[in-house]
C-alpha cells in the first residue's frame, strides 16, 4: 500500500494497483474515515421547517383545537381558508412529542362479571344464593353447575341433584 500510495500520484493508482494485483477499493478504503453507526436520514425539501412545525403544533394546542382530532382541526382550517399542513403531518407531529392519544379523559369501568344463582340444597327455593362467578359449585356435592335464567331454579336443582345421586350410587 505505501508503493501505491508514494507512485500512484505519478503512474496512476489504477494502473498500479492492476500491476500489484490489488483492488482499488483495497487502496482507498482505508483511507475513508470510518462511519461509526446509521448515516443521518437527509431532511426532505417538502419538510416543515423547525419554526413552521412550532406554528403548527401551537396552534393544536389552542382551547379551540386542543379536544379535536387532527383530521377535524384540518377540516376546520380548511373551512377558514388556512392551509399549514397536510393531515398526517399533524398526527406525525403529534406523535414525536408523544400526543397521539385520546386527549380527553376517559372513564375506566371495572370488569362486570354477571351474577349466577347457586342452589345450596335440591327442592328448596328459600335456600338460592347468588354468585358473582361464571361457574358456582354446589356446597357439599362437588358438582360444578351453570344455571340460565329461563330455568325453574327448583327444577334446576332437582334434576342436578338426581342426576349427581344416579351416579354416585352402585345400585342404579
Amino acid at each position: 500500500m505505501t508503493t501505491i500510495a508514494t507512485h500512484g500520484p505519478r503512474c496512476g493508482t489504477t494502473a498500479l494497483c492492476k500491476a500489484l494485483g490489488v483492488t482499488p477499493a483495497a487502496y482507498y478504503l482505508p483511507q475513508r474515515p470510518p462511519v461509526l453507526g446509521p448515516r443521518p436520514r437527509r431532511r426532505s425539501a417538502r419538510a416543515l421547517r423547525p419554526d413552521e412545525q412550532q406554528t403548527v403544533l401551537a396552534l393544536l394546542h389552542t382551547p379551540r383545537f386542543v379536544d379535536l382530532a387532527p383530521a377535524e382541526v384540518y377540516a376546520t382550517l380548511l373551512d377558514d381558508g388556512v392551509y399549514h399542513c397536510a393531515e398526517q403531518t399533524m398526527y406525525r407531529m403529534l406523535a414525536a412529542h408523544d400526543e397521539v392519544h385520546e386527549r380527553r379523559a376517559q372513564a375506566r369501568r371495572p370488569h362486570y362479571t354477571a351474577p349466577e344463582l347457586l342452589a345450596t340444597s335440591p327442592r328448596t327455593n328459600s335456600e338460592v344464593g347468588i354468585s358473582r362467578s361464571s361457574r358456582g359449585r354446589r356446597s357439599g356435592r362437588g358438582i360444578t353447575c351453570t344455571c340460565c335464567s329461563t330455568c325453574s331454579v327448583a327444577m334446576w336443582c332437582a334434576g342436578s341433584s338426581h342426576r349427581a345421586n344416579r351416579r354416585r350410587s352402585p345400585s342404579a
